[in-house]
C-alpha cells in the first residue's frame, strides 16, 4: 500500500497540487475582494437572460458558453431579472445599460452574486494550468512542464481575469485544449480523437469568437506538418480532418440550440461595413437593411453556423470600424497602431517571463530544442490571434484581446528548460566545449531560471489581487502604467470595494468628487460624495467649501483633460493602485 501512495504521490505531482492550491486560494481571494467591473456587467446580465428566456440575442459579440456556466448560483440564488423585449430591440448593444441596471435591481446582494460567478469561473483556471503543465511536460519533460505551470499560476494577467466572471480567461483555456488536443490527434490520428478534437474546437467557439481562427488554420497545420515530416498520408487523414471542422460546427450549433442555423447568407441583417458593403459613416449606427452577399450569386447559400454567432461577428467588425482614439505611450491617436498589443505583452507582463521567452528563442534557433512540428502547434495558435488583433487598428484599447495567446508563450518560454535537466549538453553544445565549460552553461542556465521564476512570483504577488493594474518593472511599475496604456488595461471599476473600505478607515475624509471608472450606480456607493459636481470647476480654486477627490487614472489621463490641474499634484493615497486620492491643499 505504502508503494502505491509513493507513486501517486510523486514530487512532481505534489508540486502540481502545490502550485494548483495556491492558484485557486489567490483566485478566490480576489473575486471577493474587488467590486464588479465593466467587463462583467454585461455577461452577467447576459447569462441571466439566457437561463430565463431561453434566447441567445443579448450581448452576442461573445457566444454564450461560459456565461451560461457563471451564472448559475446567480440563478439559483434567483437574482432579481427585469428585462423586458423592448430592452433588446431598442439598441444595438443593450447589455451595457441593462449591466449596470442588474446592480439596481440586486442592490442590496450584488457583490455577492459576482463573488458566486467568479468562483464558478475558476475551475476553468484550474483546467489551463493542468494543460500547460501537461503540454509543456511533453516538449520539456517534467521540470519544463512544472515551469509553465508556475508561470499560469503567478502570472499577473491569469490571475488578474481568472478572478472575473470576463469570458477572456475561460475562453483561452478552451482554446488551449482544443490546440492540444488536435497536437494529440496528430500523433495518433484515431477516430476517437478525431471526435474529441472536433468537439473540443467546437467548445473553442462557443467560448470566443476569436477562435473561429482555428477552423482554417487547423487544416493548413496539418498538411504543413504532414510535408514536414514526410508522411504522404494525407488522403488517409482527409476524411477525419473533415470530420473534426463538422463535429466542431455541430458543437457550435448545440450551444446555441441551432437557432437560426440554415438562414440564407443574403437575408441576414448586418450593421458593420465591411458585410454591409455600403459607405456608412463609421462614427453613427447605420441602419440594420444592408447585406454585401444580398445581390450576389451566394445570397441563397444557408449559413452552417447559429445565426446570432454569425451577427456577433458583425457587430464585433462594427466595434472595430469605429476609428475610436487610442492611448499609447503618451498619445491619442486614431486609428491606432499594429504594434499596440506586441508593446501591450511587453510592459503587461513580468520581466521574468521575457527573459525566458528570449532564452527560449536563443536556444530554438541556435542549440536545439522541440521538433519543428511539434513548436508549430504551440507557436501558430498564438501568432494567428495576435496577427487577428493587431490588424484591426480601429481600436486598440484592451490587452484581454491578447490573453489567448499566453499559455501558448509559457509553454514556448519553458522549452529550454529540458537543457538543464534532461538533455545531455555534450549533443547540443559544439563538440569543442569540455565538461567544465557545460557545467559552466548549465549553471548560468539554472541562475537564469530561478531570477526569472522568482521575479515572475514576487513581482504578481505584491500586487495581488489588484494585478489589473500590473506594469513591469522596466515600464516602471503600477505607478508609471499611465506612460504606457490606459482604459482597461488599467482600470475597469475594480477599486470601489478597496475605495469604500478606505474612506471607513478615514472618515474624516471627503466629500469626495470621484471619477473611478465603476459600473454600479453612484446612488449604491459607500463613499461620501459632493451634492453637486458642478462644483467641480471652482473647486480647485478654492472657491468652495474643501473637497476630496478619488480619480481613477485613466480619468486623471483622459482626453478630455476634466482632472488636468491634478496631473502634477502628488495623490494622498492610491488604492488599488488604480485609484488616486487628492486632498484638498488647506486639510
Amino acid at each position: 500500500m505504502f508503494d502505491q501512495i509513493r507513486m501517486v504521490c510523486t514530487p512532481s505531482r505534489l508540486m502540481v497540487i502545490l502550485l494548483l492550491t495556491c492558484h485557486i486560494g489567490l483566485l478566490s481571494y480576489g473575486a471577493a475582494r474587488i467590486s464588479p467591473t465593466s467587463l462583467e456587467t454585461s455577461a452577467m446580465v447576459a447569462g441571466v437572460y439566457h437561463w430565463k428566456t431561453g434566447k441567445v440575442d443579448l450581448y452576442e459579440v461573445n457566444p454564450p458558453l461560459l456565461r451560461l456556466i457563471a451564472t448559475i448560483p446567480v440563478v439559483l440564488a434567483q437574482a432579481h431579472f427585469l428585462v423586458e423585449p423592448s430592452d433588446i430591440e431598442d439598441s444595438l448593444r443593450p447589455e451595457y445599460s441593462l449591466g449596470r441596471s442588474f446592480i439596481s435591481w440586486n442592490s442590496q446582494h450584488f457583490q455577492s452574486l459576482f463573488v458566486w460567478s467568479r468562483w464558478a469561473c475558476i475551475p476553468f483556471s484550474v483546467l489551463g494550468g493542468i494543460v500547460v503543465y501537461l503540454w509543456g511536460r511533453e516538449l520539456s519533460g517534467t521540470a519544463g512542464g512544472l515551469v509553465s505551470l508556475t508561470l499560469w499560476c503567478f502570472s499577473p494577467s491569469i490571475l488578474a481575469y481568472g478572478q472575473l466572471m470576463a469570458c477572456d480567461l475561460g475562453a483561452s483555456v478552451l482554446g488551449l485544449l482544443a490546440s492540444y488536443s488536435l497536437s494529440k490527434w496528430l500523433d495518433i490520428p484515431s477516430w476517437h480523437r478525431t471526435f474529441v478534437a472536433g468537439g473540443l474546437l467546437g467548445l473553442a467557439l462557443l467560448g470566443k469568437l476569436t477562435w473561429i481562427v482555428l477552423l482554417p488554420l487547423w487544416p493548413i497545420l496539418w498538411l504543413i506538418i504532414r510535408w514536414i515530416a514526410g508522411k504522404q498520408n494525407f488522403r488517409a487523414e482527409l476524411p477525419k480532418m473533415v470530420t473534426i471542422i463538422i463535429v466542431a460546427v455541430i458543437t457550435l450549433n448545440v450551444g446555441y440550440g441551432f437557432k437560426g442555423t440554415g438562414t440564407p447568407l443574403g437575408k441576414i441583417k448586418f450593421v458593420s461595413h465591411f458585410f454591409g458593403g455600403k459607405e456608412t459613416a463609421l462614427t453613427a449606427i447605420p441602419s440594420v437593411d444592408q447585406n454585401t452577399f444580398s445581390n450576389s450569386f451566394i445570397a441563397g447559400v444557408p449559413i452552417p453556423f447559429p445565426i446570432s454567432f454569425v451577427i456577433g461577428l458583425d457587430k464585433q467588425k462594427f466595434d472595430f470600424e469605429q476609428r475610436n482614439f487610442s492611448y499609447l505611450r503618451g498619445e491619442w491617436r486614431s486609428p491606432g497602431w499594429w504594434w499596440y498589443y506586441l508593446y501591450a505583452l511587453l510592459v503587461k507582463e513580468t520581466s521574468g517571463l521575457w527573459l525566458m521567452f528570449i532564452v527560449a528563442t536563443i536556444f530554438a534557433l541556435f542549440a536545439g530544442g522541440p521538433p519543428t512540428t511539434k513548436l508549430l502547434l504551440v507557436i501558430s495558435p498564438a501568432l494567428a490571434v495576435l496577427v487577428i488583433v493587431s490588424s484591426q487598428i480601429g481600436m486598440n484599447a484592451h490587452y484581454r484581446y491578447v490573453i489567448p495567446i499566453l499559455p501558448f508563450v509559457f509553454i514556448f518560454a519553458s522549452t529550454w528548460v529540458r537543457l538543464l535537466f534532461v538533455d545531455k549538453l555534450s549533443k547540443k553544445y559544439p563538440q569543442n566545449l569540455d565538461r567544465g565549460s557545460q557545467s559552466i552553461f548549465r549553471l548560468a542556465g539554472i541562475f537564469i531560471l530561478c531570477a526569472a521564476i522568482l521575479n515572475h512570483i514576487c513581482s504578481s504577488l505584491y500586487l495581488s489581487p489588484h494585478t489589473l493594474a500590473y506594469f513591469n518593472e522596466v515600464a516602471g511599475g503600477p505607478r508609471h502604467g499611465h506612460e504606457h496604456l490606459l482604459g482597461t488595461n488599467i482600470s475597469v471599476g475594480q477599486d470601489l470595494a478597496a475605495l469604500e473600505e478606505w474612506c471607513s478607515n478615514h472618515p474624516k475624509a471627503g466629500p469626495f468628487i470621484a471619477a473611478i471608472d465603476s459600473p454600479v450606480p453612484k446612488r449604491h456607493w459607500k463613499v461620501p460624495l459632493v451634492d453637486n459636481e458642478n462644483l467641480l470647476a471652482s473647486a480647485h480654486q478654492q472657491n468652495v467649501r474643501p473637497i476630496w477627490y478619488a480619480i481613477s487614472v485613466n480619468q486623471l489621463w483622459s482626453r478630455d483633460r476634466r482632472f488636468v490641474f491634478l496631473r502634477h499634484q502628488t495623490p494622498f493615497a492610491r488604492v488599488g493602485d488604480a485609484t488616486l486620492v487628492f486632498r484638498p491643499p488647506q486639510s
